[in-house]
């Protein structure tokens, strides 16, 4: 009997939905009448409490959007009328207090014309002032190595001064080596020139460097372009004076390279011979 009474309850539920479904379009008053049992009148009052609150709600909304507009309108309303008293009364300020505006005339520089430079011939080689101190007057850097390079013969010769230009000599017992007979000290002086990929930590950098006849000639450039100087005291500098720098030292340069100085003896006859030859 239980599936029976639970199909009649549901047909009684059923029913009761589809009447107050159509019984919505009818009056209130119609509808009420109409309904028989307590539980259709308790769904239409159900009904029409949330009508009623929705066109609450809808009110409430078409009130707030009524009440913006109207500020809205009156915010308009304030902003064009004040505008035209702030221009007003900007006009009157400066009416009444009037500002004067001095402008100042600077004159402008004329340009100075610079004077057509004369054409300069073949750069002269730098002279030093006379060397009347004790104190060594060295020249700017670079200076030395383009003497030597504007005089083809000052290497090969300090060279040939120094060992025949034996490219074949390794290091003696007092620590001179290669060609030049350069020591480890020149080496650091020079700069520390080195052999491609090779580093000056390494402890035999420098004797390999010296033996080498390349990398020696780039240690005598850097050594007399560091120290170069007036030695003999005539205002110029040539390779002779470089010559008594990197046989002497830079600071007794200034003593005479005299014979039987085989050193001196060898390089003033090659010096003197290739002048000879180039016409100086």
């Amino acid at each position: 009997m239980a599936p029976y009474r639970r199909m009649g309850r549901t047909s009684a539920t059923v029913g009761a939905v589809l009447a107050v479904a159509s019984l919505l379009l009818a009056p209130a008053a119609a509808q009420f009448q109409q309904l028989q049992s307590p539980a259709q009148r308790q769904l239409l009052i159900l009904v029409q409490d949330i009508q009623n609150r929705l066109a609450q709600q809808q009110d409430f909304v078409r009130q707030q959007q009524q009440d913006f507009l109207r500020q809205q309108g009156r915010l308009q309303a304030q902003a064009v009328q004040a505008v035209p008293q702030v221009i007003v009364q900007e006009v009157v300020e400066a009416v009444e207090q009037p500002q004067r505006r001095v402008i100042e005339v600077q004159p402008q520089p004329q340009p100075q014309l610079q004077p057509a430079r004369p054409r300069q011939g073949p750069r002269p080689r730098p002279q030093p002032p006379a060397n009347d101190s004790a104190k060594p007057q060295f020249l700017e850097p670079g200076v030395g190595r383009w003497l030597i390079n504007g005089d083809p013969a000052c290497l090969p010769c300090i060279c040939e001064a120094a060992s025949g230009c034996d490219e074949t000599l390794g290091c003696d017992d007092r620590g001179f080596c290669g060609p030049f007979l350069l020591s480890k000290r020149y080496w650091t002086l020079a700069g520390k020139p080195l052999l491609r990929g090779d580093s000056p930590d390494r402890p035999g950098a420098a004797s390999d460097c010296l033996r080498d006849s390349f990398c020696a000639a780039e240690a005598v450039r850097g050594y007399l372009d560091r120290f170069a100087q007036d030695c003999d005291g005539n205002k110029r500098v040539d390779c002779f004076d470089l010559a008594r720098v990197h046989f002497q030292g830079p600071f007794n340069c200034r003593s005479p390279l005299n014979p039987p100085s085989d050193f001196s003896d060898t390089f003033r006859r090659c010096w003197d011979a290739s002048r000879q030859n180039n016409g100086q």
